[in-house]
This record gives C-alpha cells, structure tokens and sequence, in this order.
C-alpha cells in the first residue's frame, strides 16, 4: 500500500493554494497525491479527506482555465481531474452509504463521518450525503411503512393513513438523530428532507385517494368517533413531521417541505369534514348526533345539539390538540396552515354557518317585516354561547367566536328595530319635523301623509304586542325596552297629542286611534318577556296566522337545566 510522505495535510494544503492559481505543475504534483488517498477510499482517513478537498478545488480550478483559454491547460488533464473528483465523490457517498445502513454509529464511526460529511458541505457536495442518506435508509423506512400498512389493511383509511404518518413521524425523529450525529443546521435538513420526501409523497396521494376523494372515510354512521379520530390523528402526525422536518429557518427549501406542506393540508382537510357535516344549511350534523333546524325550532334546543357535538369532537384528544396549537400559531409552518387549514377559524366558520342556517329557517317561518326572525337568530346565538360556555374546552375551541359574542347581539338586535320599527320610527320622525297644522281639516296629500304614518304604527304595534315573542338574555330585552321608550313612545306621545284635534281623516278616528300612549307604556314593560301585553283599547287586528305566530314565537323561552 502506497504511504503519504510525511506532513502530508499540510503539504496538501499548500499544494491547494497554488491549484487555486492553475499552476499546472502544482496541480500535477497534487493530483499525485490525491490519487495515492482516494485509491485508499475513506478508510485512509484525514488522507483522504484533505485529498477530496483539494482535487475538487483542483478539478474546478482546470476547468475555468479551460474555460477562460489559460495556456498549458489541457482538456486531458482537466477530464483527468474531473473523472479523480468523481472517483473521490462515488467514495465517500458509498462510504456514508455504509456507515448509516445500520442506523447506529460507534464513537469512531462516527468521527468519521463527521469529517467526511463537513468536507463534502465546505465543497458545495451537500446532495450527495442526502443522496447517501437517501440510499442507506430507504429500504429501511419503506419496510416500516410497509409493515404499518399491512397491519392496518382492514382499517378505515383514517386509521390506515394516520398509522403510517405516526410511523413516518417516528421514524423522522430516529433519523434526524442519526443524522445530527454526523451533521447540523442545514446539510442535516437537507439530509431527513431528502429521505422524507418520497414517502411524504407516497402517503400525501394515499390522503387525496383514499380519505378526502371519499366523503364516507370520515363519517361512517356506525363508528364516527373512530373515523373522526382517525382524521384526527392524521392530521397530528403530519404535524407533528412537519414541525421536524421545518426544524431550520431556511427549510422552506427543501425538497421535502413542500410535500409535506401539501399532505398537512390534506389531514386537516380530513379533519375539518367533520365540522362541514355542522355547515350543511338544513343541516344533519355529525353521524352520531343529528342536528335539525326545522324553522320553529327552539333556540335551546339547537345550541344544546351543537355544543354537544363540538364536545364530542374536542374529546378526541389529537383533534384538541390540533386546535390549541393552530390557536396557538405554533410550529414554523403556522402561516402555511393559515385560512382553510387554520382549524380554530374553522370553528368560527361552523359556528358562523349554524347561525347562518338558522336565520334560513327563520326568514321562511315568519313575515319579512315582523323581526320575529331577527329575534329567532339572536336568541339562537345567545343560547348558543351559554352552551358552548358551559365547557373549558368547548370554550377554548370557540374562543374566536365567543369573544364577538356581544357584537354580534348588539347586531342581531338593531336589526329587529330596523325590521319591525323601522318604517314606524322613520314616519314619526319625518312628521315631528313638520309644523302643526291646528284643527282645520288638513289638504289631501297631507291627510294621505298621516294615515301612512299611523298604518305604519298600528302594523308595528300589532305585531309586537300581539304575539309574545321573547328575548332570551334579560340585559339585551332591557336594552331594547330602553331604546323603544326614549324612541318609538316618546314620538308617539308627540305625534298623539299633534293630532288630538287635527282634522288628518273624514272617516272614524277610531280606524287609526286604536292604541293610547299609556296603553303602550305600558305593554312595553312586558314586551319581548314572552308573555302576552296588556290589551290596547281596541284590539289590534291581527292575521290570519297569528296564532301559529304565537306558537312558534314561544318557544324562544330557554330550557333551565
């Protein structure tokens, strides 16, 4: 066996200065040496590695005075080196290759291929240790998917994917710390990257095919917990190898990354179809506990179905998870998993969807201009508050949406004045705008103004005061009862006592007069209670189909556990 003169490092070094100046003698007298280290292979040691730095700087050398037409450079000498740099190359990958087949490394070892795997990062080779890594594990990793799958054949795919994303996950933490024994930062990224990538692929098409083409894989009738917790758990795993493999800052550029960043869109994809069984307008809800909305619905009634379900779901303990660390903007990839894969916002959206069918529901039950639909949606949302308030988890999950929970009242209840005192209110305060005209009969276009106003003040009167509709939160009902009294009685008193003695009709005043100011005061102290008001002075003339009003109107009253 030929033996390096001694000093050899240093002379190696030397000899690399002068290649970097394309000193054809110096790079002939390297290339002498180099050759005597890389014939030994790896096992030459710090030879060899200063060998493989020096004839890749060497070969890279030649091949710009090639390039630039340096004199004495000839392509001969410069294929020569490219093809000694290859041979240095193909060395050290199937030295590597060798070394991690096993997945366990002994302390000299793993000395070794520290120093080879940090001279082939200094010369830009980081591809083959990934290629090395590639090669020496992947025989490894795909048994162990295998193995998973087969054990896992008679599963829901739920359960199939989300077995092989747990093995896949554990198997990257094994990896990543074989690699760190030899490798940090990015060359060890690139590296799990590179032996991650093909599986991620492999499992990302299985997501699409076998969970996400299917509408059932998640909602089979007779086991919905089981297929939801498979989704779950898919999702988790994929998480969790995400966070792994996106372990540096720079990983956005790996090749793995961006399988991985579309097969965790595709688990919690799975897991999210659990709550578009809850978005469905008319809806059916989750497998196992059928959420109905028929127009008439009491509002309890569907708050108590719907937290039940997001109390199901928040039990499956991966799920939960996934929700507090979305909430949380947790991992490196959280700005990837933004929108639909942002499963807190989805609760919001559900939520939002609830409420949405709903008011559906509502608007097609009763008269467009009654509110008695705006007071359907507000008394379904607050009860649905209480009832998502009732549990620490179930709140943690519909934190977002509560917290607009006072909002969204408020909202809810100036839409029923806007509704069923618009029309009133905005009468009353174009007439109190308008002179009196004393008791003289008043011209025709003028009477015609009146008699408008007080149609729209009776319509609005029989509607609220003949049915005993209900608003479920006390602070809410006092408000309203508020704003109609310094509103609505306040320009009725005026507009009552401007035509005491005005001449607005020839007929019966009595056709318009039907409510009296103290009559109205008064019933507005039980109004939106659910109980019936004090009868007005002439009784208010009601539809037809008041009385399925009545019914409908009273269920708004809350259940009391």
């Amino acid at each position: 066996m030929a033996v390096a003169p001694p000093g050899y490092p240093d002379l190696l070094r030397s000899q690399l200065r002068l290649a970097g100046d394309a000193s054809k003698d110096a790079i002939s007298s390297l290339g002498g040496l180099c050759r005597v280290a890389i014939a030994q292979g790896p096992g030459a040691g710090q030879q060899f590695v200063e060998a493989l730095v020096a004839v890749h700087h060497a070969s890279a050398a030649l091949q710009r005075g090639r390039q630039t037409g340096l004199p004495g450079v000839s392509s001969s000498e410069a294929k020569a080196a490219a093809a000694l740099h290859s041979q240095a190359l193909l060395a050290a990958q199937s030295a590597l290759q060798t070394g991690l087949a096993s997945g366990t490394l002994s302390d000299a070892q793993r000395k070794q291929m520290t120093k080879l795997v940090d001279a082939l990062v200094r010369v830009g080779q980081t591809g083959v240790v990934c290629e090395a890594l590639r090669e020496a594990r992947a025989a490894t990793l795909s048994d162990r998917l295998s193995r998973v799958a087969e054990a896992e054949a008679e599963a829901p795919p739920g359960f199939r994917i989300a077995a092989m994303l747990g093995a896949l996950s554990e198997a990257a933490r094994q990896e990543l710390t074989l690699v760190t024994q030899v490798t940090s930062g990015e060359p060890a990224l690139a590296a799990l990257s590179a032996m991650l990538a093909p599986p991620a692929r492999d499992i990302a098409s299985l997501v699409q095919a076998d969970v996400l083409a299917q509408p059932a894989s998640l909602g089979e009738g007779r086991r919905p917990r089981r297929a939801g917790g498979g989704g779950a758990r898919a999702a988790r795993a994929v998480l969790e190898t995400l966070r792994l493999v996106a372990s540096a800052e720079d990983a956005a550029g790996c090749e793995a990354c961006s399988a991985l960043r579309g097969l965790e869109q595709g688990a919690l994809a799975s897991a999210r179809r659990l709550w578009r069984f809850l978005e469905q307008p008319g809806g059916t809800g989750p497998p196992d506990a059928r959420i109905a909305f028929p127009p008439d619905a009491a509002s309890n009634e569907l708050a108590e179905a719907t937290a039940a379900a997001l109390r199901r779901i928040a039990r499956v303990p991966e799920l939960g998870d996934i929700f507090f660390e979305q909430a949380a903007g947790a991992g490196p990839f959280a700005a990837a998993a933004s929108g639909p894969g942002r499963l807190l916002a989805s609760v919001t959206s559900v939520l939002d969807g609830v409420l949405s069918s709903v008011e559906l529901g509502a608007r097609k039950a009763y008269p467009r201009e009654s509110g008695l639909a705006e007071l359907h949606v507000l008394n379904s949302a607050e009860t649905l508050a209480q009832e998502l308030g009732r549990t620490e988890t179930v709140a943690a999950l519909a934190a977002t949406w509560l917290a607009a929970s006072e909002t969204r009242a408020m909202l809810w209840a100036d839409s029923y004045l806007s509704t069923a005192w618009g029309p009133a209110l905005r009468g009353l305060r174009e007439d109190a705008a308008q002179r009196p005209r004393g008791s003289a009969l008043l011209p025709d276009a003028e009477r015609a103004a009146v008699k408008v106003v007080w149609t729209a003040i009776n319509k609005a009167l029989d509607t609220a005061l003949g049915q005993p509709a209900i608003v479920e939160s006390a602070e809410l009902r006092a408000k309203l009862q508020k704003q109609l009294r310094d509103g609505f009685l306040t320009l009725y008193r005026q507009f009552v006592t401007k035509y005491e003695a005005g001449q607005y009709t020839k007929g019966k005043r009595s056709k318009y007069e039907r409510y009296t100011v103290e009559d109205v005061a008064t019933a507005f102290n039980s109004l939106l209670t659910g109980t019936p008001s004090a009868r007005p002075k002439s009784k208010p003339v009601l539809s037809s189909s008041s009385s399925s009003f009545s019914d409908k109107m009273s269920r708004f009253r809350s259940f009391k556990k």
